[in-house]
């Protein structure tokens, strides 16, 4: 029985190769597939008899159904698809090895989420969203850009075994520091029990802040003068006129002995350093020891630097507590007695006479609000 291929004049292998070198576009024409890729055995509607016709026989030549002479055999080498030796004779295509061109997309997706990888961690030259190394939180801030949402919540999923990573992604992954690991099936994902995270970043920073302010609050930072003395814990109630600094700090310092706030490793060395003891928080972190503290009201006869930013004069600093305008050096430096310019803590929240002693200053420069003078009377003095 003859069928319509009878009637078709078989093609030499030179043929069959020039029509390889034309299907992937290697003799300068528009490649139908890219280089590299076993097409799909279907053709698009509309295709020609000619694209229909190469795709036939690719397929054919990826199941040993054909085999390529040594002509189309160099042909495929050239458009770089993986062949093996045929029984019987002649080559074909390795099937197996090779790449699909429903790849193309894939390898394309890929390509584009490596790019992504590589701007949000700033390894493009661009500013970093989140710093390398650190697995970014899956909720964005307000008002973030769509491609920070996207890669944000790629990265999030890219922790579970349900999304994996091509190897161009994995790679950018790898160069932005994170850890990853072989996925079930193929391909990569992030290990999340070993990334490091981005609130531990902001946690780093948050105390590093905080260190900082404990060291502006007692002027150890040889920048600001003390606004209390070094070993003693603040009101939480700051007097009339107290910079924003100062209150959100006597606030701080507060909830650390209350064990409401924990003080991260940063802060913990700042209050040591400022002569606060400490003790563990039952919940993790450490916090000040409340019954080992000195107070700063009812301290008797101790006596204070000056304290410039607590009352009247803070309206003369600059936008750091403890700086005098004009210079960097704190209040007791400018040449000014270190007793001559310290007035004496009441058991109150304002300044009180100290005395006989000239030193102090004259009695009419203490500095008693009436809020507070009132709540001291109703608690009694001492």
């Amino acid at each position: 029985m003859t069928t319509v291929e009878d009637f078709v004049p078989k093609q030499t292998d030179g043929q069959h190769a020039a029509d390889v070198h034309t299907f992937y576009g290697l003799d300068g024409s528009a490649p139908v597939v890219a280089p590299g890729y076993l097409p799909t055995r279907r053709a698009a509607k509309g295709a020609s008899e000619f694209e229909k016709t190469m795709r036939l026989r690719l397929r054919s030549l990826s199941q040993g159904k054909y085999k390529a002479g040594p002509e189309e055999a160099q042909a495929l080498q050239e458009a770089r698809l993986p062949l093996k030796e045929r029984e019987g004779g002649g080559w074909c295509i390795d099937g197996d090895a090779a790449r699909k061109e429903n790849d193309v997309v894939k390898d394309v997706v890929d390509q584009q989420r490596a790019a992504d990888v590589r701007t949000f961690y700033g390894l493009d030259g661009s500013a970093p969203v989140v710093a390398p190394g650190y697995l970014p939180t899956r909720r964005a801030a307000k008002g973030a850009s769509e491609f920070e949402k996207t890669t944000r919540s790629r990265l999030g999923k890219l922790t579970q075994d349900s999304h994996k990573a091509g190897p161009e992604e994995a790679q950018a992954l790898q160069d932005a520091g994170l850890p990853l690991k072989a996925r079930e099936g193929s391909g990569w994902c992030i290990d999340g029990d070993a990334a490091l995270r981005e609130k531990d970043v902001v946690k780093a920073v948050v105390d590093q802040e905080r260190a900082a302010d404990v060291r502006a609050f007692y002027g150890l930072d040889g920048k600001n003068a003390p606004v209390v003395a070094r070993g003693h814990l603040p009101t939480r109630h700051a007097p009339a006129g107290a910079s924003e600094f100062e209150k959100a700090t006597r606030s701080r310092l507060a909830g650390l002995v209350t064990e409401s706030y924990k003080a991260g490793p940063e802060e913990a060395r700042a209050l040591q350093e400022a002569g606060l003891p400490l003790k563990e928080r039952g919940r993790g972190g450490q916090c000040i020891g409340k019954y080992a503290v000195r107070r700063e009201s009812g301290l008797g006869g101790l006596q204070y630097p000056q304290n410039p930013v607590s009352s009247q004069s803070y309206q003369s600093l600059g936008s750091h507590p403890g700086q005098v305008s004009g210079s960097g050096a704190p209040a007791w430096s400018q040449g000014v007695s270190a007793t001559a310019a310290m007035p004496v803590y009441s058991s109150g929240y304002g300044y009180a006479d100290a005395g006989p002693s000239s030193a102090a200053g004259p009695s009419d420069t203490r500095w008693s609000p009436e809020p507070h003078a009132k709540k001291a009377s109703k608690r009694g003095r001492g």
